[in-house]
């Protein structure tokens, strides 16, 4: 499979050793992972460091995975795994509805879109609440500033600034 951009061509798969395992970057992560959780466990079941988190006790509850104890303290965490059924079944409907769609209007793009957009509001709006409102208004106001700085050397620039400011404010 040969892919172009611009005027430099990629081969991908054939006779590139890059994109196939093993290779370096494969095996740091899998280095990294596998070092994170023997930390994770070393630290869960030293009980030097337990004796330092007595006040966090009633937040610590049992976990469903090999044993672990689950830190519920954080609100966000907490609501989060609360809906967590909440955001399953809106994403089996979700597919099963992008399926019904694709089937009734296969060369509808628009109404494909519309779907798509709908539910990713509707997904959005069960993860964040109102504060989907704000969301929407900064993907809009990204999307003004693209359109008005389309072309501009500085584009990209002005669209770093104005989401800097959105995360400071």
């Amino acid at each position: 499979m040969v892919v172009s951009e611009g005027l430099a061509e990629y081969r991908c798969f054939e006779g590139n050793r890059s994109f196939l395992w093993p290779n370096t970057t494969v095996f740091l992560w899998i280095l990294v992972l596998v070092y994170s959780l023997v930390l994770v466990f070393a630290v869960s079941h030293s009980s030097e460091y337990g004796d330092s988190l007595k006040s966090y006790a009633p937040h610590i509850v049992p976990g469903w995975f090999l044993g672990q104890h689950r830190d519920d303290s954080d609100w966000q965490w907490r609501t989060f795994r609360r809906v967590l059924p909440l955001f399953a079944v809106l994403l089996a409907l979700h597919v099963a509805g992008g399926a019904l769609m694709h089937r009734l209007y296969p060369h509808s793009v628009s109404r494909r879109v519309v779907f798509i957009a709908t539910g990713g509001l509707l997904y959005s709006f069960a993860a964040h609440g109102f504060d989907t409102v704000w969301l929407v208004l900064i993907a809009l106001a990204n999307f003004w500033l693209a359109r008005i700085s389309a072309g501009w050397r500085a584009g990209a620039a002005l669209g770093w600034t104005l989401n800097i400011c959105f995360l400071v404010l």
